[in-house]
């Protein structure tokens, strides 16, 4: 029963993650404090997929959507805050893709934004009917 030292056991593409997160963030608060050496937070992305099940693109997804959005650009400012928050925000990003919705926020400038099945099967996965009806009970 040897355990590993290492703190953190993230792969490259929660550096990746990590990376374009920094980089989300920088582009929109460029005096905005970032750490030099990001292996926090990419072991905090790695954290997000293996504990939480997130998925690489609901991650990147939401990192774009998040800021962009007025009020989430300025309060998820690290990957942490991400996790922490990641189910609220995904319940307002789905909500802004409601057909008869106004939409109040702007979208993820990557060209194509995904329809609104697209949108969810991005954030959940492909049970996300699942993962819809079970926020929508806890809240």
């Amino acid at each position: 029963n040897k355990r590993s030292c290492r703190a953190n056991k993230f792969d490259d593409v929660h550096l990746e993650l990590a990376e374009k997160m920094r980089d989300e963030i920088k582009s929109n608060k460029p005096n905005c404090k970032v750490p030099d050496k990001l292996d926090g937070w990419a072991n905090e992305m790695r954290l997000m997929m293996e504990r939480d099940k997130r998925t690489e693109k609901q991650i990147k997804y939401l990192i774009e959507w998040s800021q962009q959005d007025s009020f989430w650009s300025t309060n998820c400012l690290s990957p942490s805050s991400l996790r922490k928050h990641f189910d609220q925000m995904a319940a307002q990003c789905k909500q802004q893709k409601q057909p008869m919705g106004q939409y109040t926020r702007p979208r993820p400038a990557d060209g194509d934004v995904p329809d609104y099945e697209e949108s969810m099967i991005a954030l959940y996965g492909e049970n996300w009917r699942e993962e819809r009806k079970r926020i929508a009970d806890s809240s």
